[in-house]
């Protein structure tokens, strides 16, 4: 079976899943009363600002199976991440990224999230699924982050015209749609908390 077939496969399964989970069944599930991941939430910041301070492998390995929990669409999982840890790939990122320029390459880790294309079907699909899932992938990978004691920020995938064959060449060679980063390491300065909507605000 190929990949592609296995993306098609976990989206049969995906639907059977679902027409199972409209039964009505008792609920068992435990609950859980605490505020630690309310708490992740309210402190995760967008940090922009890192410390030459090294990831360890172990609390890598802790983002990177959260992130593979991530949901996503009908379950076929088409999102892979690329890590960036040199210095030279780096400072090639922060001339690609807009949105990393200046300082990207001081982060000590940056995940790069590509979507497989051919797990989208739909032509609907291919416009925003493939964003909606690395989107969703990259806040699993903040708050994780997060319990971590780690700082984060995303980055959106514009990369100007003149530099797209320069960034594909580098780290893209697999031809999959870039879809967003996420720039890790420790915080070299506190952030602030910014405002927030109140709840009225938020509810339309």
């Amino acid at each position: 079976m190929t990949q592609n077939d296995n993306y098609q496969q976990r989206y049969i399964d995906h639907q059977e899943r679902k027409k199972q989970g409209l039964t009505v069944l008792p609920l068992d599930l435990p609950i859980i009363e605490s505020d630690s991941f309310r708490e992740i939430i309210e402190k995760r910041r967008s940090v922009r600002t890192f410390l030459k301070k090294e990831i360890t492998a172990p609390s890598l390995i802790f983002i990177l199976k959260t992130a593979i929990e991530s949901p996503s669409s009908c379950n076929r999982q088409c999102i892979s991440v690329k890590i960036v840890f040199n210095k030279r790939s780096k400072n090639k990122l922060s001339q690609y990224l807009v949105g990393g320029k200046g300082w990207i390459s001081k982060a000590d880790k940056i995940l790069l999230l590509f979507a497989d294309m051919r797990g989208y079907k739909s032509p609907n699909e291919v416009l925003y699924m493939p964003y909606l899932d690395a989107g969703v992938m990259a806040m699993s990978i903040c708050f994780s982050a997060q319990a971590k004691g780690m700082g984060s920020c995303i980055v959106n995938p514009n990369i100007e015209q003149e530099n797209v064959n320069k960034f594909n060449q580098e780290f893209n060679k697999q031809g999959w749609k870039f879809c967003i980063a996420v720039a890790l390491g420790y915080p070299a300065v506190k952030a602030i908390r910014p405002p927030k909507k109140s709840l009225k605000e938020f509810i339309i």
